[in-house]
C-alpha cells in the first residue's frame, strides 16, 4: 500500500511513511458453515416521515434527503427543515455533537445546524468527493475512485496495492475502514498513526458492520461471511439462495437482509421475516439506532424494533468533560406508557416537558459508562444503550484540525 501525500493544511511540506505489507487472506477457512433459520415474522414499529426520495441519515434525529430537485436538511429535534439547493449526490458525517462535514455534489461544507460553510479542503482535493466516513478522528473521503485520509492537519491520498479504483468505503468501528476495489480491503488505524492493510479475495457486494457482532459481508450468494477482528466465519439462512443486500449501522446490532425470497432482519440473536410492504420498499439507510429508512410510493418510512431513544447533545463514546444538558427523542412518543433514563444503578432526573437532563461528570467515576433509556410501550419494553466516557481531556482534539472549519486571518496569510 502506498501513500501519496498532499501538503499539510497548516504547513507546506511533504511527509513520508514506510510501505505497509499486505497480508493476503485469499484462503478463508470455510470448513464449518453455520446454518440459521428464520423464526417467524418481525414485529416492527413504523413511522411515516413524509415525502422523500434518496435519504442519508446524518444522526438519529437528522437526515439529508432529496425532495423534488433539491437537497433538504431535516432536524427532528428542532423541527427544522432547510433547503440546501439543487443537487443529486450528498453525504454527511458527524465531527462533534454540533458540527458535521457534508458533501453536496462534490463540494465539502462544514454544517452547524442549518448553516453551511465551504471547507478549505476543497482547494486541496484534486477530485470531487462523493462519499465520507470516519474512524475515530480520521476522516476518509472517496471521489472518482480515489481515497483520501485527513488526520492531524495532514491530507493524504491512499493507494491500495494494485487497485485502480475504490468503489465504496464503510466504517466498521473507531479504527477500521472497509473498502471495495471490488475486492474487500480492510484498513486499520494503528497506535502509531500508521495504516495496516488486510487484503482479501472476497468480492463483496455489501458490507454491514455491527456494534458488537463483527461485520457481515455478502458476495451475492447464499453464504454470508462474518468478519471479526481479522477472523472469518460463514453461515447461511435456511431457504435463502441469494442475498441482494445487507444494511446496518456500526452503532447498532440490527442487520437488515434483502434476498430473492423477501426481506429479513437479524435482531437479538434470531432472524425474522419482514412483511411484503417493508421487503418491497427501496432501502436507503440505517441510523445509529438500527432503524431502517425506506421509500415506497414516494413516501419515506422508518422501521424499528421497539422504540429506541435518540440522545441529543453527545455522540457515542464522547468524553463527558463538563456538565451537559442532554435531550432525548423516543421513537413514537405518543405510544409510550412510561420511560426512564439510567447510568449504572442511578436513575437520572428527566424533565417531563423538555425530555432533558443534566449530566455531571463529577458524579461519575473515570472510565466507560452506558446510559440506558428504558421505554415501556404498548407492545412491550425497549432498552437503548448509549456509551460515553468520563476521563481527562485527550491530547488530540477536533479543534486541532481547525482547517476543516476555516482559517483565521493569520492562518490564511501563513498558508499562502
Amino acid at each position: 500500500m502506498n501513500f501519496l501525500f498532499l501538503p499539510s493544511l497548516l504547513a507546506c511540506g511533504v511527509s513520508t511513511e514506510p510501505r505497509v505489507p499486505v497480508e493476503d487472506t485469499a484462503h478463508l477457512d470455510s470448513s464449518e458453515i453455520v446454518r440459521l433459520s428464520v423464526d417467524g415474522m418481525c414485529h416492527l414499529e413504523t413511522e411515516v416521515l413524509g415525502d422523500g426520495g434518496t435519504v442519508v441519515s446524518a444522526s438519529p434525529y437528522e437526515r439529508l434527503q432529496r425532495y423534488e430537485e433539491a437537497i433538504v436538511y431535516v432536524n427532528e429535534f428542532n423541527n427544522e427543515v432547510q433547503e440546501f439547493g439543487e443537487g443529486t449526490e450528498f453525504d454527511s458525517v458527524r465531527l462533534t455533537a454540533e458540527k458535521s462535514l457534508v458533501v453536496l455534489d462534490g463540494v465539502l461544507f462544514v454544517q452547524e445546524g442549518a448553516e453551511l460553510t465551504v471547507s478549505p479542503l476543497n482547494d486541496l482535493l484534486p477530485v470531487p468527493i462523493g462519499q465520507l466516513q470516519t474512524t475515530g478522528e480520521v476522516i476518509w473521503m472517496l471521489g472518482a475512485g480515489r481515497l483520501f485520509r485527513y488526520q492531524g492537519n495532514e491530507l493524504r491520498e491512499v493507494v491500495l496495492g494494485n487497485a485502480e479504483n475504490v468503489l465504496s468505503v464503510t466504517s466498521l468501528d473507531s479504527r477500521t475502514l472497509a473498502t471495495m476495489t471490488p475486492y474487500l480491503e480492510v484498513l486499520t488505524i494503528q497506535e502509531d498513526g500508521g495504516v495496516g492493510l488486510e487484503s482479501t479475495r472476497v468480492l463483496a457486494t455489501s458490507v454491514a458492520p455491527t456494534k458488537s457482532m463483527g461485520t457481515l459481508v455478502s458476495e451475492g450468494t447464499a453464504v454470508i461471511k462474518l468478519y471479526d477482528n481479522g477472523y472469518w466465519r460463514e453461515f447461511w439462512i435456511e431457504g435463502v439462495n441469494e442475498i441482494d443486500q445487507l444494511m446496518s449501522n456500526k452503532h447498532s446490532n440490527v442487520v437488515w437482509v434483502s434476498s430473492l425470497i423477501g426481506g429479513m432482519a437479524y435482531h437479538r440473536g434470531v432472524f425474522c421475516e419482514l412483511d411484503s410492504f417493508v421487503s418491497q420498499s427501496e432501502w436507503m439507510d440505517v441510523d445509529d439506532l438500527g432503524r431502517l429508512l425506506a421509500v415506497k410510493d414516494g413516501q419515506l418510512y422508518r422501521h424499528s424494533f421497539g422504540q429506541p431513544v435518540a440522545v441529543v447533545g453527545l455522540l457515542p463514546w464522547d468524553n463527558l468533560d463538563r456538565i451537559k444538558e442532554l435531550f432525548f427523542l423516543p421513537t413514537l412518543p405518543d405510544d409510550i406508557v412510561s420511560w426512564s433514563v439510567w447510568v449504572g444503578t442511578q436513575q437520572l432526573d428527566v424533565d417531563t416537558e423538555s425530555h432533558s437532563t443534566l449530566l455531571n461528570p463529577s458524579d461519575l467515576y473515570h472510565g466507560n459508562h452506558k446510559m440506558r433509556m428504558v421505554v415501556e410501550g404498548v407492545d412491550g419494553v425497549s432498552v437503548t444503550e448509549f456509551p460515553f466516557v468520563v476521563e481527562d481531556l485527550p491530547d488530540a482534539k477536533w479543534d486541532e484540525i481547525q482547517a476543516i472549519y476555516g482559517f483565521s486571518e493569520e492562518e490564511v496569510v501563513s498558508f499562502y
